[in-house]
């Protein structure tokens, strides 16, 4: 755990999802029938995923619809992780009543540019709003090292490199730039991303308490991406 003065970069630990709970959370992350061209843009025009935003009123919904999210809705709401990656007196009212959900699939030879995540800003009207911080919980990972590190940036000059663990839960703060590196494994990597706001009251009123972003085209994605490699087109 990296610290500059009383405030941690980022946290990391095994989650201790039951392995059951785990295993249905992968098959759910990559259903067809959800994971689609990433709803992102920009750097993760080579990436797919679905994202759904929603606040705390409407866990209950996304639940309902989503049971297999659970687990990991419990990682973000029990803050023992994530209130170390906050200045020190935010940490005693830190109570993210906001979140960006988003599963990232990222495919043999994709990565993710360095960016800030900021994303729910045009879904409450606000496009400065940034994370208080991010959770990353590691669905589907290579068991030997084949690229797809997280990289934070502090500054210019410094650089803080995360071998992804599948299993494992990261939580980082929300104003550091971070990237992925190139992924190189022959499986899909894939990741549950949260982005964690403390809105303001208009903000908070602009939002619907939940909203599903998929393009539902995954297996046909997939389908045209084998058949380019095999033709030596995807490198």
């Amino acid at each position: 755990m990296q610290v500059i003065y009383d405030m941690a970069l980022y946290t990391s630990n095994a989650a201790h999802l039951d392995p059951h709970a785990h295993e249905a959370l992968r098959t759910a992350c990559l259903s067809p029938k959800l994971l689609g061209t990433s709803p992102l843009l920009g750097t993760f025009a080579a990436t797919y995923g679905f994202a759904v935003s929603f606040t705390r009123p409407g866990i209950d919904a996304l639940l309902q619809q989503y049971p297999f999210f659970a687990p990991f809705c419990a990682m973000i709401l029990q803050t023992a992780q994530t209130k170390p990656v906050l200045p020190w007196m935010r940490r005693f009212s830190f109570r993210p009543n906001a979140f960006y959900l988003n599963v990232l699939a990222i495919p043999p030879g994709a990565h993710v540019g360095a960016h800030i995540d900021a994303t729910l800003g045009a879904h409450c009207k606000n496009p400065g709003v940034i994370p208080k911080a991010v959770s990353v919980y590691y669905v589907q990972v290579p068991s030997k090292p084949a690229g797809g590190a997280l990289v934070l940036h502090p500054h210019e000059k410094k650089k803080i490199m995360l071998t992804p663990t599948e299993g494992h839960y990261v939580v980082f703060r929300g104003d550091l730039p971070h990237e992925v590196t190139p992924y190189h494994g022959k499986d899909l990597r894939v990741s549950l991303v949260c982005e964690q706001y403390q809105l303001d009251a208009p903000s908070l009123r602009a939002m619907r308490p939940m909203h599903v972003q998929s393009k539902g085209q995954f297996a046909a994605v997939l389908r045209e991406h084998m058949r380019q490699h095999a033709l030596g087109v995807v490198s």
